[in-house]
């Protein structure tokens, strides 16, 4: 049996905040998080909540639709229903991840210029 999509949701977030916290600038951080979704070939549009990179690639590894991320919050589940991760919550270990989706899933032009350079 498969762990709820909420688990490996939560999961790979924390995967993607370690790859994200280890440089020493919050630049570099969310620079390797793209190039990480990159890699995996995550893309997506940020003025669609449920569209943009990053919730792309959650979709993908929980294996559900239903899956959106706001600049504070990656919300898991059926509209009405929906479970919310916080991204800005202490103890702060997924606050990369905010700056990730306020960065570069907002400046799609970056987004390109990685493809370029990988």
């Amino acid at each position: 049996m498969s762990a709820h999509p909420v688990h490996q949701v939560e999961a790979e977030l924390a995967r993607l905040a370690v790859i994200g916290n280890k440089p020493a600038w919050q630049y570099e951080g969310t620079l390797a998080i793209a190039r990480e979704l990159a890699r995996h070939g995550a893309t997506g549009r940020r003025r669609s909540r449920g569209n943009c990179a990053l919730a792309n690639h959650l979709k993908r590894v929980a294996g559900t639709g239903d899956i959106e991320v706001t600049r504070y919050e990656v919300l898991v589940g059926p509209e009405g229903d929906e479970q919310i991760i916080s991204l800005v919550e202490p103890p702060g270990d997924l606050c990369i991840l905010r700056y990730f989706v306020c960065d570069f899933d907002d400046q799609p032009q970056r987004f390109r210029r990685l493809r370029a350079t990988a």
